[in-house]
């Protein structure tokens, strides 16, 4: 699960269907989830975020990714892009073992945006005991496409 300190809006504008090819509001009814937003990757590959929608008013649910199961995960693999803010409000929790800091100090002008990418967890302690950056411009770096 990832999420966000802080509230934020979510909606789902425009979305891309194996089946029903790309499929834009009013063709789908979205709500907007205002509050802290969150995406929970499920092992299954059925990846949850926190905004509702669906094709109809009686069919709306949390928005559902279908995408590879976890497990099936080696190579890095970028499963979403995050929009940020101007402004990102300092962290109010202590930081664990597991947390990812974003610094946009040094960033060029916004927008921003932060690639989230997925690799087996193998890989990610090889990357790492390497102390790099695993990605630059929501690109994986070359050195980073396989095991150690």
């Amino acid at each position: 699960m990832m999420g966000f300190p802080f509230d934020g809006r979510g909606q789902v504008e425009v979305v891309y269907d194996e089946n029903l090819g790309e499929v834009r509001t009013p063709e789908i009814v979205s709500q907007e989830s205002i509050g802290q937003q969150k995406i929970s990757f499920h092992s299954s590959g059925h990846y949850k975020l926190t905004t509702k929608m669906g094709l109809s008013n009686g069919s709306i649910d949390r928005a559902t990714i279908d995408g590879p199961r976890l497990d099936d995960i080696v190579e890095p693999r970028r499963m979403l892009e995050i929009l940020l803010p101007k402004k990102l409000p300092l962290a109010t929790t202590q930081r664990t073992e597991q947390s990812i800091v974003l610094d946009a100090t040094p960033a060029p002008h916004s927008p921003l945006r932060c690639t989230v990418s997925c690799v087996s967890f193998a890989s990610y302690k090889c990357m790492d005991k390497k102390g790099h950056r695993f990605v630059d411009t929501s690109e994986v770096a070359p050195e980073f496409r396989t095991v150690c």
